[in-house]
C-alpha cells in the first residue's frame, strides 16, 4: 500500500523504481515545480533558512548551512526514531527472569541501557531491508532505527526490549544451544 504524500496528505505518493515512493503525490510535485520554476524565471532562488540554527542557507544547500547542522539534525531524527521504537516495545526490559542474571522480572528503563533483541534471530535481515523489500547487501550506517521503526508496522515484528545484560546473556545460552546441536 502506498504512503500518503506529505503535502496534501489525502492522496498517494508516487512510486519510484528505487528507493519505493517519493515523498509527495504527482498534483503536488507539480505544484511545487511550477513554483519554483515561476521564481527562477523572475531571476530568484528561494531564500531558505536552516532548519537547525535558521542562519540563510549558501545557494548550494538546501536545508542546512553547515555540515554541523545537518549532523545535528540527524542526530535529533535518529534519537527521535529510537525513542518511538522504545516507547512502542515499552521503554523497560522485557525479560521475565528465571535463567537470566537477576531475580524475578528485569526493572532496568534507562533508554541507554537497553537494546533490541530480535526474537526470531533476524536482525540483520531487518537492518539490511530496503523500503520495498529487497536487501542491501550491508547494512547501512545510523538509518537503523528507521529500520526498526518500519518492522514494528509487521504484526510478526519479532523484537522485544532487553538491558544489555539480559541481551547478553540469552545471546551466549542460544550460541551455546546451537553449539552443542553441531557437535
Amino acid at each position: 500500500m502506498a504512503p500518503i504524500c506529505t503535502r496534501c496528505n489525502i492522496r498517494p505518493a508516487r512510486p519510484h523504481h528505487a528507493v519505493g515512493y517519493f515523498r509527495t503525490c504527482e498534483p503536488c510535485n507539480k505544484h511545487y515545480l511550477d513554483k519554483s520554476r515561476r521564481h527562477a524565471a523572475r531571476g530568484g532562488r528561494y531564500k531558505l533558512n536552516c532548519v537547525a540554527c535558521r542562519a540563510p542557507t549558501p545557494p548550494n544547500r538546501l536545508s542546512t548551512c553547515s555540515r554541523a547542522c545537518h549532523a545535528l539534525i540527524q542526530r535529533q531524527l535518529r534519537w527521535r526514531a529510537k525513542s518511538e521504537v522504545f516507547a512502542a516495545l515499552g521503554n523497560r526490559c522485557m525479560c521475565p527472569g528465571g535463567n537470566c542474571w537477576h531475580e524475578g522480572a528485569c526493572v532496568v528503563d534507562h533508554i541507554d541501557a537497553l537494546s533490541v533483541e530480535h526474537t526470531n534471530r533476524d536482525g540483520a535481515h531487518v537492518r539490511r531491508r530496503k523500503r520495498d523489500g529487497t536487501m542491501y547487501n550491508r547494512p547501512q550506517a545510523g538509518i537503523t532505527w528507521t529500520r526498526y521503526r518500519r518492522a514494528l508496522l509487521m504484526s510478526d515484528h519479532g523484537m522485544e526490549l532487553r538491558c544489555f545484560n539480559c541481551h547478553q546473556v540469552s545471546d551466549n545460552r542460544h550460541r551455546r544451544a546451537h553449539l552443542e546441536e553441531v557437535a
